[in-house]
Protein backbone atom coordinates (compact mmCIF):
# COMPACT_ATOMS: atom_id res chain seq x y z
CA UNK A 1 0.00 0.00 0.00
CA UNK A 2 1.50 3.15 -1.34
CA UNK A 3 1.84 5.97 1.54
CA UNK A 4 -1.03 8.62 1.34
CA UNK A 5 -0.49 12.10 3.28
CA UNK A 6 -2.81 13.22 5.48
CA UNK A 7 -5.24 16.14 3.95
CA UNK A 8 -4.01 19.62 4.59
CA UNK A 9 -6.14 23.23 4.58
CA UNK A 10 -4.06 26.02 4.39
CA UNK A 11 -4.90 29.20 4.92
CA UNK A 12 -3.88 32.08 2.55
CA UNK A 13 -3.00 30.66 -1.16
CA UNK A 14 -0.67 33.41 -2.02
CA UNK A 15 1.54 34.67 0.81
CA UNK A 16 5.02 33.77 0.95
CA UNK A 17 5.02 30.46 3.07
CA UNK A 18 2.10 29.10 0.98
CA UNK A 19 3.61 30.15 -1.87
CA UNK A 20 7.07 27.74 -0.57
CA UNK A 21 4.76 25.36 0.29
CA UNK A 22 3.34 25.30 -3.50
CA UNK A 23 6.53 25.19 -5.34
CA UNK A 24 8.01 22.13 -3.35
CA UNK A 25 4.76 20.37 -4.04
CA UNK A 26 5.90 20.84 -7.90
CA UNK A 27 9.27 20.06 -7.33
CA UNK A 28 8.42 16.79 -5.94
CA UNK A 29 8.93 16.99 -2.62
CA UNK A 30 6.03 17.02 0.54
CA UNK A 31 3.08 17.99 0.79
CA UNK A 32 0.91 16.34 -1.92
CA UNK A 33 -2.20 16.36 0.00
CA UNK A 34 -2.85 20.36 0.00
CA UNK A 35 -5.47 22.79 0.12
CA UNK A 36 -4.86 26.46 -0.47
CA UNK A 37 -8.00 28.90 0.86
CA UNK A 38 -7.60 32.20 -0.83
CA UNK A 39 -8.24 34.16 2.02
CA UNK A 40 -8.63 37.45 0.59
CA UNK A 41 -11.64 36.00 -1.07
CA UNK A 42 -13.25 36.06 2.09
CA UNK A 43 -11.95 38.72 4.24
CA UNK A 44 -14.37 41.60 4.37
CA UNK A 45 -12.78 44.66 6.68
CA UNK A 46 -15.64 45.95 7.39
CA UNK A 47 -17.70 42.56 8.84
CA UNK A 48 -16.35 40.61 11.86
CA UNK A 49 -13.47 38.33 11.61
CA UNK A 50 -15.66 35.41 13.27
CA UNK A 51 -17.72 35.74 10.44
CA UNK A 52 -15.07 35.26 7.93
CA UNK A 53 -13.83 31.91 9.59
CA UNK A 54 -17.44 30.65 9.37
CA UNK A 55 -17.05 31.18 5.70
CA UNK A 56 -14.14 29.72 4.85
CA UNK A 57 -15.27 26.56 6.97
CA UNK A 58 -18.55 26.58 5.71
CA UNK A 59 -17.02 26.50 2.18
CA UNK A 60 -14.80 23.32 2.17
CA UNK A 61 -15.67 20.50 4.36
CA UNK A 62 -13.48 20.23 7.36
CA UNK A 63 -14.29 17.05 8.34
CA UNK A 64 -11.86 16.15 5.64
CA UNK A 65 -8.61 18.02 7.09
CA UNK A 66 -6.46 16.60 9.36
CA UNK A 67 -4.21 19.88 9.55
CA UNK A 68 -5.28 23.46 8.75
CA UNK A 69 -2.40 25.69 8.58
CA UNK A 70 -2.89 29.47 9.19
CA UNK A 71 0.00 31.35 6.86
CA UNK A 72 -2.06 35.16 6.84
CA UNK A 73 -0.10 37.60 8.78
CA UNK A 74 0.39 41.05 8.47
CA UNK A 75 3.65 43.46 8.76
CA UNK A 76 3.47 46.23 7.39
CA UNK A 77 3.52 47.33 3.37
CA UNK A 78 7.03 47.95 3.90
CA UNK A 79 8.12 46.68 7.52
CA UNK A 80 6.51 46.86 10.63
CA UNK A 81 6.60 50.74 11.27
CA UNK A 82 4.35 50.84 8.26
CA UNK A 83 1.82 48.21 10.23
CA UNK A 84 2.37 50.36 13.43
CA UNK A 85 0.48 53.58 11.94
CA UNK A 86 -2.55 54.12 13.27
CA UNK A 87 -4.46 53.45 10.13
CA UNK A 88 -3.06 50.08 9.75
CA UNK A 89 -4.06 48.89 13.06
CA UNK A 90 -6.96 47.44 12.96
CA UNK A 91 -5.94 45.80 9.76
CA UNK A 92 -2.95 44.19 12.93
CA UNK A 93 -5.33 43.49 14.60
CA UNK A 94 -7.50 41.40 12.11
CA UNK A 95 -4.85 39.16 10.36
CA UNK A 96 -2.54 38.81 13.43
CA UNK A 97 -4.62 38.50 16.57
CA UNK A 98 -8.15 37.51 15.73
CA UNK A 99 -7.80 35.64 12.70
CA UNK A 100 -5.78 33.00 14.03
CA UNK A 101 -7.91 32.97 17.20
CA UNK A 102 -11.25 32.58 15.59
CA UNK A 103 -9.88 29.63 13.18
CA UNK A 104 -8.81 27.82 16.35
CA UNK A 105 -11.48 28.84 18.33
CA UNK A 106 -14.31 27.26 15.67
CA UNK A 107 -11.73 23.88 14.50
CA UNK A 108 -12.97 20.78 16.25
CA UNK A 109 -10.83 19.69 18.43
CA UNK A 110 -11.61 16.09 18.70
CA UNK A 111 -8.70 14.89 15.93
CA UNK A 112 -7.97 18.04 14.03
CA UNK A 113 -4.49 19.93 14.94
CA UNK A 114 -4.21 23.53 14.24
CA UNK A 115 -1.09 25.10 12.86
CA UNK A 116 0.23 28.67 13.17
CA UNK A 117 2.94 30.24 11.56
CA UNK A 118 4.79 32.71 13.65
CA UNK A 119 8.02 34.91 14.09
CA UNK A 120 11.06 34.54 16.68
CA UNK A 121 11.27 38.38 17.58
CA UNK A 122 10.06 38.71 20.89
CA UNK A 123 13.62 38.79 22.18
CA UNK A 124 15.44 41.94 22.09
CA UNK A 125 18.44 41.01 23.58
CA UNK A 126 20.97 37.65 23.58
CA UNK A 127 20.29 35.22 26.20
CA UNK A 128 24.24 35.10 27.46
CA UNK A 129 26.36 32.52 28.80
CA UNK A 130 26.49 31.20 25.45
CA UNK A 131 22.99 29.64 25.61
CA UNK A 132 20.24 30.46 22.81
CA UNK A 133 16.33 31.14 23.85
CA UNK A 134 14.21 28.33 24.17
CA UNK A 135 11.08 27.95 23.73
CA UNK A 136 10.25 27.76 27.34
CA UNK A 137 12.00 31.14 28.09
CA UNK A 138 10.05 34.43 28.58
CA UNK A 139 10.53 37.67 27.39
CA UNK A 140 13.05 39.68 29.81
CA UNK A 141 11.29 42.92 31.50
CA UNK A 142 13.76 44.88 28.55
CA UNK A 143 12.23 42.97 25.73
CA UNK A 144 8.59 43.69 26.79
CA UNK A 145 9.78 47.68 26.88
CA UNK A 146 10.73 47.21 23.20
CA UNK A 147 8.33 45.19 22.32
CA UNK A 148 6.76 46.54 18.51
CA UNK A 149 3.34 46.25 18.19
CA UNK A 150 3.57 43.79 15.69
CA UNK A 151 5.62 41.88 17.94
CA UNK A 152 2.60 42.01 20.43
CA UNK A 153 0.47 41.47 18.20
CA UNK A 154 2.04 37.68 18.16
CA UNK A 155 3.03 37.54 21.44
CA UNK A 156 -0.86 37.74 22.66
CA UNK A 157 -2.13 35.64 20.24
CA UNK A 158 0.16 32.73 20.79
CA UNK A 159 -0.48 32.97 24.24
CA UNK A 160 -3.99 32.62 23.32
CA UNK A 161 -3.99 29.79 21.13
CA UNK A 162 -1.82 27.51 23.77
CA UNK A 163 -4.53 28.33 26.16
CA UNK A 164 -7.41 27.05 23.57
CA UNK A 165 -5.83 24.21 21.81
CA UNK A 166 -4.26 20.98 22.98
CA UNK A 167 -3.31 19.48 19.03
CA UNK A 168 -1.41 23.12 18.23
CA UNK A 169 2.03 23.48 16.50
CA UNK A 170 3.36 27.06 16.33
CA UNK A 171 6.30 27.40 14.36
CA UNK A 172 8.48 30.40 14.67
CA UNK A 173 10.75 31.56 12.05
CA UNK A 174 13.30 34.39 11.82
CA UNK A 175 14.84 36.95 8.74
CA UNK A 176 13.82 34.27 5.62
CA UNK A 177 16.66 32.91 3.60
CA UNK A 178 15.42 32.07 0.18
CA UNK A 179 16.97 30.42 -2.90
CA UNK A 180 14.96 32.51 -5.09
CA UNK A 181 17.11 35.48 -4.27
CA UNK A 182 14.88 38.66 -5.87
CA UNK A 183 12.11 37.48 -3.98
CA UNK A 184 11.86 40.88 -1.72
CA UNK A 185 10.79 39.07 1.83
CA UNK A 186 14.67 37.03 1.15
CA UNK A 187 16.86 38.88 3.48
CA UNK A 188 20.16 38.03 1.20
CA UNK A 189 18.04 40.95 -0.64
CA UNK A 190 17.20 43.01 1.12
CA UNK A 191 20.35 43.96 2.39
CA UNK A 192 21.79 44.42 -0.83
CA UNK A 193 18.92 46.74 -1.08
CA UNK A 194 20.27 49.18 2.08
CA UNK A 195 23.06 52.06 1.79
CA UNK A 196 23.66 51.16 5.40
CA UNK A 197 23.08 48.04 7.04
CA UNK A 198 22.85 46.78 10.78
CA UNK A 199 25.22 43.72 11.52
CA UNK A 200 24.19 41.51 14.61
CA UNK A 201 24.31 38.15 15.08
CA UNK A 202 20.80 36.50 14.61
CA UNK A 203 19.00 33.22 13.89
CA UNK A 204 17.79 32.89 10.37
CA UNK A 205 15.28 30.35 8.35
CA UNK A 206 16.55 29.07 5.06
CA UNK A 207 12.80 28.67 3.81
CA UNK A 208 13.81 25.66 1.72
CA UNK A 209 14.55 23.98 4.68
CA UNK A 210 11.83 24.72 7.04
CA UNK A 211 9.40 23.35 4.42
CA UNK A 212 11.19 20.42 4.04
CA UNK A 213 11.06 20.31 8.18
CA UNK A 214 7.38 20.07 7.84
CA UNK A 215 7.14 16.87 7.08
CA UNK A 216 8.05 15.65 10.69
CA UNK A 217 4.50 17.65 11.46
CA UNK A 218 2.64 16.86 8.49
CA UNK A 219 2.89 13.36 6.79
CA UNK A 220 3.60 11.16 9.74
CA UNK A 221 1.42 8.08 10.59
CA UNK A 222 0.91 6.37 13.60
CA UNK A 223 1.99 3.33 12.02
CA UNK A 224 5.31 4.97 12.09
CA UNK A 225 5.97 4.55 15.50
CA UNK A 226 6.22 1.91 17.79
CA UNK A 227 4.69 3.00 20.53
CA UNK A 228 1.97 5.18 18.23
CA UNK A 229 3.00 8.62 19.44
CA UNK A 230 4.00 12.06 17.38
CA UNK A 231 5.99 14.82 16.73
CA UNK A 232 5.32 16.34 20.32
CA UNK A 233 3.03 19.58 20.01
CA UNK A 234 3.27 23.18 20.93
CA UNK A 235 5.86 25.80 19.67
CA UNK A 236 9.06 25.12 17.73
CA UNK A 237 11.74 27.29 17.05
CA UNK A 238 12.38 26.69 13.10
CA UNK A 239 15.47 28.03 12.58
CA UNK A 240 18.78 26.45 10.81
CA UNK A 241 21.38 25.96 13.50
CA UNK A 242 23.98 28.49 14.67
CA UNK A 243 23.79 32.54 13.64
CA UNK A 244 25.09 34.71 11.62
CA UNK A 245 25.05 38.86 10.71
CA UNK A 246 25.10 40.80 7.92
CA UNK A 247 29.14 41.24 7.79
CA UNK A 248 29.46 37.25 7.60
CA UNK A 249 26.73 37.33 5.07
CA UNK A 250 28.59 39.26 2.63
CA UNK A 251 31.48 37.65 2.63
CA UNK A 252 29.77 34.72 1.95
CA UNK A 253 28.54 36.23 -0.89
CA UNK A 254 31.91 37.94 -1.85
CA UNK A 255 33.58 34.09 -1.53
CA UNK A 256 30.95 33.21 -3.93
CA UNK A 257 32.47 35.90 -6.65
CA UNK A 258 29.26 37.72 -6.64
CA UNK A 259 29.75 40.93 -7.83
CA UNK A 260 28.32 44.14 -6.17
CA UNK A 261 27.95 47.28 -7.66
CA UNK A 262 28.68 49.06 -4.20
CA UNK A 263 30.59 48.34 -0.93
CA UNK A 264 28.40 47.70 2.13
CA UNK A 265 28.17 50.67 5.34
CA UNK A 266 27.24 49.62 8.62
CA UNK A 267 26.12 51.09 12.20
CA UNK A 268 28.82 50.72 14.54
CA UNK A 269 25.97 50.20 16.87
CA UNK A 270 21.95 49.47 17.37
CA UNK A 271 21.89 53.00 18.89
CA UNK A 272 23.03 54.62 15.90
CA UNK A 273 20.97 52.19 13.84
CA UNK A 274 17.80 53.86 15.82
CA UNK A 275 19.01 57.21 16.25
CA UNK A 276 20.05 57.19 12.12
CA UNK A 277 18.31 54.66 10.13
CA UNK A 278 14.96 56.36 10.17
CA UNK A 279 13.15 53.54 11.59
CA UNK A 280 10.33 54.00 14.28
CA UNK A 281 9.60 50.50 16.23
CA UNK A 282 12.39 48.67 17.75
CA UNK A 283 13.75 45.32 15.88
CA UNK A 284 14.43 41.79 17.49
CA UNK A 285 18.12 40.67 17.31
CA UNK A 286 18.72 37.45 19.40
CA UNK A 287 19.44 33.77 18.78
CA UNK A 288 17.27 30.48 19.25
CA UNK A 289 17.81 27.60 20.08
CA UNK A 290 16.37 24.21 17.96
CA UNK A 291 17.27 21.59 20.84
CA UNK A 292 13.48 20.74 20.77
CA UNK A 293 13.05 20.39 17.15
CA UNK A 294 16.29 18.18 17.18
CA UNK A 295 15.55 16.04 19.60
CA UNK A 296 11.84 15.20 18.78
CA UNK A 297 13.22 14.46 15.18
CA UNK A 298 15.65 11.81 16.73
CA UNK A 299 13.05 10.48 18.24
CA UNK A 300 10.97 9.81 15.31
CA UNK A 301 13.74 8.38 13.53
CA UNK A 302 14.84 6.17 16.39
CA UNK A 303 10.84 5.22 16.28
CA UNK A 304 11.07 4.32 12.40
CA UNK A 305 14.03 2.15 12.75
CA UNK A 306 11.76 -0.18 15.00
CA UNK A 307 9.08 -0.30 12.48
CA UNK A 308 8.30 -3.54 11.09
CA UNK A 309 9.86 -3.94 7.15
CA UNK A 310 6.46 -3.35 5.53
CA UNK A 311 5.46 -0.28 7.21
CA UNK A 312 9.07 1.01 6.88
CA UNK A 313 8.51 0.59 3.27
CA UNK A 314 5.92 3.06 3.22
CA UNK A 315 7.30 5.60 4.78
CA UNK A 316 8.90 8.84 2.54
CA UNK A 317 12.53 8.71 1.67
CA UNK A 318 13.33 11.94 2.91
CA UNK A 319 11.63 10.90 6.32
CA UNK A 320 13.85 8.11 6.57
CA UNK A 321 16.95 8.88 5.30
CA UNK A 322 19.29 12.05 6.42
CA UNK A 323 20.00 13.83 3.46
CA UNK A 324 22.62 16.48 4.20
CA UNK A 325 21.95 18.42 0.58
CA UNK A 326 17.72 18.71 0.73
CA UNK A 327 17.47 18.88 4.87
CA UNK A 328 15.88 20.37 7.57
CA UNK A 329 17.05 23.23 9.56
CA UNK A 330 18.68 20.26 11.80
CA UNK A 331 21.38 19.39 9.01
CA UNK A 332 22.96 21.99 8.27
CA UNK A 333 23.86 25.48 9.79
CA UNK A 334 22.65 28.87 8.32
CA UNK A 335 26.13 29.34 6.56
CA UNK A 336 25.91 26.57 4.27
CA UNK A 337 22.60 27.20 3.41
CA UNK A 338 23.47 30.57 2.17
CA UNK A 339 26.56 29.26 0.41
CA UNK A 340 24.54 26.37 -1.30
CA UNK A 341 22.03 29.06 -2.59
CA UNK A 342 24.27 31.68 -3.63
CA UNK A 343 26.98 29.18 -5.33
CA UNK A 344 23.85 27.50 -7.21
CA UNK A 345 22.19 30.25 -8.09
CA UNK A 346 24.95 32.71 -9.51
CA UNK A 347 27.97 31.29 -9.84
CA UNK A 348 30.15 34.25 -10.74
CA UNK A 349 27.54 36.75 -11.56
CA UNK A 350 27.11 40.41 -11.57
CA UNK A 351 23.95 40.93 -8.92
CA UNK A 352 23.13 44.30 -10.76
CA UNK A 353 19.55 43.98 -9.42
CA UNK A 354 20.59 44.07 -5.81
CA UNK A 355 21.39 47.67 -5.77
CA UNK A 356 20.62 50.47 -2.93
CA UNK A 357 19.30 53.26 -5.22
CA UNK A 358 18.08 50.59 -7.96
CA UNK A 359 14.59 49.97 -6.19
CA UNK A 360 11.92 51.76 -4.12
CA UNK A 361 12.71 49.74 -1.10
CA UNK A 362 12.85 52.50 2.21
CA UNK A 363 16.88 52.74 3.71
CA UNK A 364 15.26 51.10 6.93
CA UNK A 365 16.11 47.46 8.05
CA UNK A 366 13.58 45.45 7.67
CA UNK A 367 12.90 42.81 10.78
CA UNK A 368 9.46 40.78 10.90
CA UNK A 369 9.55 38.22 12.76
CA UNK A 370 9.14 37.50 16.46
CA UNK A 371 9.14 34.67 18.88
CA UNK A 372 6.87 33.48 21.85
CA UNK A 373 7.11 33.60 25.69
CA UNK A 374 4.61 33.32 28.44
CA UNK A 375 3.12 36.59 30.21
CA UNK A 376 3.06 36.39 34.27
CA UNK A 377 0.44 37.60 36.22
CA UNK A 378 3.38 39.54 37.99
CA UNK A 379 4.67 41.08 34.77
CA UNK A 380 0.77 41.91 33.52
CA UNK A 381 1.82 45.53 34.70
CA UNK A 382 4.00 46.14 32.71
CA UNK A 383 1.78 44.47 29.96
CA UNK A 384 -0.68 46.66 30.12
CA UNK A 385 1.76 49.82 29.68
CA UNK A 386 2.79 48.46 25.95
CA UNK A 387 -0.45 47.30 25.13
CA UNK A 388 -1.59 50.28 25.21
CA UNK A 389 0.71 51.51 22.17
CA UNK A 390 -2.35 50.10 20.33
CA UNK A 391 -4.07 53.83 20.91
CA UNK A 392 -7.24 54.28 22.72
CA UNK A 393 -9.60 51.32 21.95
CA UNK A 394 -6.72 48.98 22.25
CA UNK A 395 -7.37 45.16 20.96
CA UNK A 396 -10.60 44.38 22.09
CA UNK A 397 -9.38 40.40 22.28
CA UNK A 398 -11.81 37.93 23.13
CA UNK A 399 -12.83 37.31 26.59
CA UNK A 400 -10.62 33.77 26.37
CA UNK A 401 -7.57 33.48 28.95
CA UNK A 402 -7.26 34.38 32.50
CA UNK A 403 -3.91 36.72 32.07
CA UNK A 404 -6.40 40.14 30.96
CA UNK A 405 -4.11 42.65 30.16
CA UNK A 406 -5.06 46.19 31.38
CA UNK A 407 -5.65 46.44 34.34
CA UNK A 408 -3.40 48.92 35.36
CA UNK A 409 -3.41 52.93 34.45
CA UNK A 410 0.12 52.90 33.83
CA UNK A 411 1.25 55.98 31.25
CA UNK A 412 1.78 54.70 27.46
CA UNK A 413 5.21 55.64 26.25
Amino acid sequence: MLHMAQPILVIGANGYVSNHMKSHIRHGYILKNVTYVPFRSFYNPSKPISDCVAKIYNSYDISKYKFVINCVGYTGENNIDDAAKDENIKKLKDLNVELPIHLAEQLPKSDKVFCQMSTGCIYYSYKGNGEYWEETDEPTNKDLELFSRYSLSKYLTEKTLLDIRDKIYIWRIRLPIDDDFYNKKNYLYKICNYKKILSMDNSYTHMQSFINSLSYFLDMKQEYYSDGGCMEYGVYNMTNLGYTNAKNIFNIIMKNSIKLPFSPEFYESYNEFMDNSGVVEHRSNCVLSTNKFQNQVAKIKKHISRCPESVRQEIPTYLRYYDYHNSPSLLHNIDYAINKDLSLKFGSSIVSKAHPYATEFSAKFLNHDLYFGHVTNARSDIMAKYVKKWNKDLLSLPPLPEWQLGTTSSESD
